[in-house]
């Protein structure tokens, strides 16, 4: 005999760009969901951008690095030009047991705007994982 598996998606907008995440219910109520996103790297702009999206929907007045003195303002004009991409995102949530996370998020630079540290060293950017899943699959966070 067959078993029944539901399963749903919600496509998700961020500044432009479509972030397609799928959960399966194995039967939610007793067993919990599981998140992903697909499998596609997805850039989601930069910092100044999200500035200006939550100073316009929802009326607050974050500042940017042009409205901050010297230098601080400078270092944090240089991370708000950072753009911002998801390239991993994995959530299992059960209602009992272990939950699991994988994930990884990266932020560089635009072409030509790396940060100089010494002679021809810069910095162009850099990325950001975690994930509490051994190899096996086995794993996770009671």
């Amino acid at each position: 005999m067959a078993t029944e598996n539901v399963q749903f998606g919600l496509i998700m907008n961020i500044n432009g760009v479509e972030v397609a995440i799928s959960a399966n219910p194995k039967k939610a109520a007793e067993e919990g969901m599981t998140f992903n996103l697909d499998a596609e790297d997805k850039d989601l702009g930069n910092i100044a951008e999200l500035i200006d999206w939550f100073n316009t929907n929802f009326g607050v007045n974050i500042p940017k690095g042009d409205d901050l003195p010297y230098p601080l303002g400078d270092v944090i004009g240089k991370i708000e030009a950072l753009n911002f991409t998801i390239n991993k995102l994995t959530m299992d949530l059960p209602t009992k047991g272990n939950k699991q996370y994988d994930f990884k998020f990266s932020a560089a630079w635009p072409e030509g705007e790396a940060q100089p540290i010494v002679g021809q060293l810069a910095l162009q950017g850099g990325s950001f994982s975690a994930t509490n899943i051994n190899e096996d699959g086995t794993g996770g966070d009671t």
